[in-house]
């Protein structure tokens, strides 16, 4: 597996203009850094890091049920990993979860889960055997901090002024947000 070459800041700001934001830092960081990886991933990595031209597309697919169901999450994240199937790794944009990475399927389960706290995160897990490994040490989720409190607060807020649809994406979310102990 080797790192494409990084994305030019013209191509950044290309695909800024086509979804109609702009790419939160450590993700305009990390394409200008490299542009996706070359390779069989799945060996080294638990799913696969997105091209940036592959990004447009992913999010399309990840809209598309919102469009309907739930129009305010249109857009709620940005989708940077694939599992090779329905399944992303999306840098959230919400205001009540921002910059947490959630796995989410494409479709209208509307069950995203919290993954990781960062953008970092997911470069030390990898994928065997049916189960995702962290390295020695290592956490997905160590204890809540004052930041994953206040943000699942703000989720469980947003529940209660929401559609079915939006309440059981933000109640996955809260859910996430607080490790079970």
């Amino acid at each position: 597996m080797t790192p494409n070459p990084p994305a030019t800041l013209e191509s950044v700001e290309r695909l800024e203009q086509t979804l109609g934001l702009e790419l939160p830092a450590p993700v305009r960081d990390l394409y200008l850094t490299l542009d996706g990886l070359d390779g069989p991933q799945r060996e080294v990595m638990w799913c696969r890091l997105l091209d940036l031209s592959d990004i447009a597309p992913a999010l399309n697919d990840l809209n598309a049920p919102l469009h309907e169901l739930a129009p305010s999450l249109v857009n709620y994240g940005i989708p940077l990993f694939n599992d090779g199937g329905d399944n992303y790794l999306v840098f959230t944009l919400l205001p009540e979860c921002p910059g947490r990475l959630v796995y989410s399927t494409a479709g209208d389960d509307f069950s995203p889960e919290v993954m990781f706290r960062n953008l970092h995160e997911p470069f030390f897990a990898h994928w065997h055997g049916g189960e995702l490994i962290l390295p020695q040490g290592y956490t997905a989720q160590p204890e809540p901090t004052t930041a994953d409190a206040l943000a699942r607060q703000a989720c469980l807020q947003r529940a209660q002024h929401a559609t079915e649809y939006e309440a059981h994406f933000f109640q996955s979310l809260a859910a996430g947000l607080t490790p079970s102990r």
